[in-house]
């Protein structure tokens, strides 16, 4: 919590004053939003890095939580993050300071994917994701403090089976990044557990995804 300060806006406007973040850092959050609100039990909704987010605290909120949502969950088998997690974190900070201006690194990525060398994902994540600002601090805060957020598959399978906890989980088909038969394999045979699939990309955040849950 003393990594928080309020933005000009008050409510909605709280700004992250450290470039990295850690598991008891969320926690902490968790704890002083329930304090607020005058609850101890909740659900938790987690899409995509934020879903890893979710499962790694899964031992310390199983307690608490009524149930659980997990849209295209990382931090089961995603494309490309176990190469992420490898790279030692002096170099995550020294990639860091070379791409404060990245478009020559963007331009680079696109010359090579038309040399078919750098998949187009990949090129459309670093375009969206190192161009601006605000996402730019994002994806390498992330990047950054990923370390603290890793819990095995078979530890998560654990936690949701012997705590019998409500859980939907919603991929999509067309979803590039995450494998579909890692995440069926940790969910199958879980009574708990359901796993709804949508026409969609990664980004399931959408007008199906609320019929869906309306």
């Amino acid at each position: 919590s003393e990594h928080l300060s309020k933005g000009p806006g008050g409510g909605g406007q709280t700004e992250w004053q450290s470039d990295t973040f850690t598991k008891a850092d969320l926690l902490a959050i968790i704890g002083l939003i329930l304090e607020k609100e005058g609850k101890s039990r909740f659900c938790l909704m987690a899409f995509s890095f934020g879903a890893r987010l979710a499962q790694a605290m899964l031992p310390d909120l199983i307690g608490r939580l009524d149930k659980l949502y997990l849209l295209s969950p990382d931090g089961i088998k995603t494309k490309g993050m176990s190469t992420a997690t490898r790279v030692p974190m002096w170099a995550r900070r020294l990639t860091r300071r070379a791409l404060r201006n990245p478009g020559w690194f963007v331009r680079l990525a696109r010359a090579g994917a038309r040399m078919h060398l750098v998949p187009g994902l990949i090129v459309h994540f670093l375009s969206s994701n190192l161009t601006r600002p605000d996402r730019f601090r994002r994806t390498f805060g992330c990047w950054l403090s990923l370390d603290s957020f890793y819990l095995r598959r078979r530890r998560i399978r654990a936690i949701l089976k012997e705590s019998g906890l409500p859980t939907d989980v919603f991929f999509g088909e067309k979803d590039e990044m995450i494998r579909f038969k890692t995440l069926k394999k940790m969910t199958d045979g879980l009574p708990n557990v359901r796993l709804f699939l949508l026409d969609e990309g990664h980004r399931v955040v959408g007008e199906q995804l609320a019929e869906m849950l309306a």
